[in-house]
């Protein structure tokens, strides 16, 4: 389990276990997480690697022997033959996919825990992240919780966008469906493009608070929001006048997120309209704050004061509102939060204000 971290880390490109090259590079064959350039550099690195290659090698090894088997389920059973062919979007309710949707899970969230930690490689978040949308695609009614760990991924990998629109579609979808996503003629995950910058209100869900997991992940999504508006804020004071108006634009965008380079109206809006853009976000910030703080008062003291105890355990079993709810939904989102610099000191502002 990573340590934590007082210099915000970020996520890193596939390079060399050992050198940190980034050319000519070989997969670990074993655990498929890691990398090498050369076959010495991969032989001076065994006796580090081996354990977590031996596990990750492990788990892959059971997945594969449970696909095998509930593919070669035969048709005229009660599962109608291959459940990838028949069943896809009921496994789970399907008896005989419950052994290989653990086994699933337990090899990607091992690649999570042992290779894509804070600050680790972006492609193995993405494995992982692809392993994921895919359990919720086989799974709809998802059983398991999963889409409680997606959106951070998302984030993790500047994808913002796409976590608020799963979101987005998980909370709005409790008004029409209730829990229950199994209904194939139903749409599933088709929200595209949804406001990030709208607030949360009566249009999300009945609900007075999205999952709890979700919530963190949107608080988080307007944290960003604001630190990039600030960023713009800042860097057409302290430049005006001193560069071509064009060349402050210029700046300007490279300095922000997927969500503002993707709307040119606050990307490119007045010094004016940045200053409201950033009291709304600050208000809607304020707002999930007191909302996650009293749904579940151990959260933020779990992110602020104590991550590495809280991140090092992870409950079987937690009831809402509760410590181990709070131990749990910080294990997913923790690395989401680390990887965004600013994110967790603007929180701890806040509660020192409340």
């Amino acid at each position: 389990m990573p340590s934590v971290t007082a210099t915000p880390p970020r996520l890193s490109s596939p390079a060399c276990e050992v050198c940190k090259q980034k050319d000519n590079l070989v997969r670990c064959s074993g655990c498929h997480a890691i990398f090498y350039c050369r076959t010495d550099h991969q032989a001076s690195h065994q006796a580090r690697h081996r354990s977590k290659c031996l596990m990750a090698r492990m788990a892959r090894s059971q997945l594969e022997r449970e696909e095998d088997l509930i593919r070669k389920i035969p048709n005229g059973s009660r599962t109608a033959g291959d459940p990838f062919k028949t069943g896809v979007g009921q496994f789970w309710a399907i008896t005989e996919t419950r052994s290989y949707m653990r086994a699933r899970f337990k090899f990607a969230d091992g690649l999570l825990r042992d290779f894509a930690f804070v600050g680790g490689c972006a492609d193995v978040v993405q494995m992982v992240l692809d392993h994921f949308l895919d359990m919720v695609r086989l799974s709809r009614d998802d059983n398991m919780g999963i889409r409680n760990m997606i959106p951070a991924l998302f984030v993790r990998l500047g994808k913002d966008q796409e976590a608020y629109d799963f979101i987005k579609w998980y909370e709005t979808s409790r008004n029409e469906y209730g829990d229950d996503w199994s209904n194939l003629k139903r749409p599933f995950l088709d929200v595209r493009n949804a406001n990030v910058f709208e607030s949360h209100d009566s249009t999300w869900s009945e609900a007075p608070l999205p999952a709890l997991s979700h919530a963190v992940t949107v608080i988080l999504l307007k944290l960003r929001i604001l630190l990039d508006l600030k960023a713009l804020q800042n860097t057409s004071r302290s430049l005006h006048g001193t560069l071509p108006p064009e060349l402050i634009e210029l700046i300007r965008g490279q300095l922000v997120g997927s969500v503002v380079s993707s709307h040119p109206g606050v990307l490119w809006g007045s010094s004016q309209d940045t200053t409201n853009r950033i009291k709304e976000i600050m208000n809607q910030i304020k707002d999930l704050y007191t909302s996650i703080k009293n749904y579940n008062p151990y959260f933020w003291p779990c992110l602020l004061d104590t991550p590495a105890v809280t991140i090092a355990a992870r409950p079987s079993v937690f009831l809402p509102r509760s410590l181990e709810e709070a131990f749990l939904v910080l294990n997913y989102n923790y690395a989401s939060w680390v990887e965004t610099p600013g994110a967790i000191e603007m929180v701890r502002t806040l509660s020192e204000l409340a």
